[in-house]
């Protein structure tokens, strides 16, 4: 079994997060590769992955990376791209949705040879580090 690749993109706010998220997914298009884009079904601004620039891609939203596995397209996929990873975490949610759930999603994919991009606000506006971002360091 093949371990996949993992990058991870990182930012503040309207840093271009998302549209460099869009381009490492098309390199993998490009190569061939089923890529899979994710959002979060909390993310309300848009339908799509779409960054600041106006470029699109169409996307499946979900509340939790744990559906990921339950989703149809999930077993072509070579690639997983997340968008606003850090959307994906609750750490206030009864069915224990934190970061440590969201990190077992990820390393299950990259263990079982998918790569995976994600992208996401590393610092929150309390000026601390996102969780999922903190567990997501350990990865790399």
């Amino acid at each position: 079994m093949s371990s996949g690749s993992f990058e991870v993109i990182v930012g503040p706010m309207s840093s271009g997060k998302s549209s460099e998220a869009i381009l490492a997914s098309d390199r993998h298009r490009y190569a061939d590769d089923n890529v899979l884009i994710i959002h979060s079904s909390r993310n309300v601004r848009e339908e799509n992955v779409s960054s600041r620039l106006g470029v699109s891609r169409p996307s499946v939203k979900v509340k939790w990376l744990s559906e990921v596995e339950e989703l149809p397209e999930f077993g072509e996929a070579d690639v997983i791209c997340v968008d606003e990873l850090h959307m994906f975490v609750n750490d206030d949610d009864p069915q224990n949705h934190d970061a440590t759930d969201a990190l077992k999603s990820i390393k299950g994919w990259l263990e079982s040879g998918i790569d995976v991009i994600a992208s996401g606000l590393d610092v929150l506006a309390n000026s601390n580090l996102s969780k999922v971002f903190a567990e997501v360091l350990r990865l790399t």
